[in-house]
Protein backbone atom coordinates (compact mmCIF):
# COMPACT_ATOMS: atom_id res chain seq x y z
CA UNK A 1 0.00 0.00 0.00
CA UNK A 2 2.93 2.35 0.58
CA UNK A 3 4.00 2.35 -3.07
CA UNK A 4 0.46 3.17 -4.23
CA UNK A 5 0.28 6.05 -1.77
CA UNK A 6 3.64 7.37 -2.97
CA UNK A 7 2.51 7.23 -6.59
CA UNK A 8 -0.71 9.02 -5.67
CA UNK A 9 1.33 11.79 -4.01
CA UNK A 10 3.45 12.11 -7.16
CA UNK A 11 0.31 12.33 -9.31
CA UNK A 12 -1.17 15.05 -7.09
CA UNK A 13 2.13 16.97 -7.19
CA UNK A 14 2.21 16.72 -11.00
CA UNK A 15 -1.33 18.09 -11.22
CA UNK A 16 -0.41 20.99 -8.95
CA UNK A 17 2.72 21.67 -10.99
CA UNK A 18 0.73 21.75 -14.22
CA UNK A 19 -1.90 24.04 -12.69
CA UNK A 20 0.81 26.42 -11.48
CA UNK A 21 2.50 26.37 -14.91
CA UNK A 22 -0.80 27.22 -16.67
CA UNK A 23 -1.65 30.02 -14.24
CA UNK A 24 1.84 31.48 -14.51
CA UNK A 25 1.71 31.39 -18.30
CA UNK A 26 -1.70 33.06 -18.21
CA UNK A 27 -0.37 35.95 -16.14
CA UNK A 28 3.18 36.29 -17.43
CA UNK A 29 2.65 35.48 -21.12
CA UNK A 30 -1.00 36.19 -21.97
CA UNK A 31 -0.23 36.11 -25.70
CA UNK A 32 1.01 32.53 -25.44
CA UNK A 33 -1.95 31.59 -23.27
CA UNK A 34 -4.41 32.77 -25.93
CA UNK A 35 -2.38 31.17 -28.72
CA UNK A 36 -2.36 27.88 -26.84
CA UNK A 37 -6.17 27.64 -27.04
CA UNK A 38 -5.82 27.72 -30.82
CA UNK A 39 -2.91 25.28 -30.72
CA UNK A 40 -4.91 22.68 -28.83
CA UNK A 41 -8.11 23.12 -30.80
CA UNK A 42 -10.21 24.32 -27.91
CA UNK A 43 -13.00 26.79 -28.43
CA UNK A 44 -11.81 29.29 -25.87
CA UNK A 45 -9.00 29.86 -23.42
CA UNK A 46 -9.77 28.63 -19.93
CA UNK A 47 -11.78 25.50 -20.68
CA UNK A 48 -10.92 22.36 -18.77
CA UNK A 49 -9.68 20.66 -21.94
CA UNK A 50 -7.51 23.68 -22.76
CA UNK A 51 -5.91 23.71 -19.32
CA UNK A 52 -5.27 19.96 -19.32
CA UNK A 53 -3.60 20.03 -22.74
CA UNK A 54 -1.67 23.20 -21.96
CA UNK A 55 -0.44 21.80 -18.64
CA UNK A 56 0.81 18.68 -20.38
CA UNK A 57 2.48 20.74 -23.10
CA UNK A 58 4.23 23.01 -20.60
CA UNK A 59 5.63 20.24 -18.42
CA UNK A 60 6.56 17.52 -20.90
CA UNK A 61 9.77 17.22 -22.90
CA UNK A 62 9.81 19.07 -26.22
CA UNK A 63 12.39 17.83 -28.72
CA UNK A 64 12.53 21.11 -30.66
CA UNK A 65 13.24 23.08 -27.48
CA UNK A 66 15.56 20.50 -25.97
CA UNK A 67 13.68 20.78 -22.67
CA UNK A 68 10.15 21.36 -21.44
CA UNK A 69 8.44 24.58 -22.52
CA UNK A 70 8.22 25.77 -18.91
CA UNK A 71 12.01 25.39 -18.63
CA UNK A 72 12.47 27.25 -21.91
CA UNK A 73 10.26 30.09 -20.68
CA UNK A 74 12.21 30.27 -17.42
CA UNK A 75 15.35 30.70 -19.53
CA UNK A 76 13.89 33.59 -21.55
CA UNK A 77 12.96 31.60 -24.66
CA UNK A 78 9.46 33.08 -25.07
CA UNK A 79 9.69 33.37 -28.86
CA UNK A 80 10.73 29.74 -29.29
CA UNK A 81 7.81 28.50 -27.19
CA UNK A 82 5.56 30.81 -29.21
CA UNK A 83 6.79 29.21 -32.42
CA UNK A 84 6.05 25.74 -31.06
CA UNK A 85 2.48 26.79 -30.22
CA UNK A 86 2.07 28.56 -33.57
CA UNK A 87 3.17 25.40 -35.39
CA UNK A 88 0.59 23.39 -33.45
CA UNK A 89 -2.06 26.01 -34.27
CA UNK A 90 -1.24 25.70 -37.96
CA UNK A 91 -0.01 29.26 -38.35
CA UNK A 92 3.64 28.28 -38.60
CA UNK A 93 6.03 31.20 -38.70
CA UNK A 94 3.21 33.65 -38.05
CA UNK A 95 4.39 34.04 -34.47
Amino acid sequence: MGKANDMHRVLVALRHTRTLAVETLKHEFPDLYVLSAQAFGTSSPGSIVHHIRLGEFLTEWNNALGRSPVEALANGRHAEVGRQLADRAGIGSGY
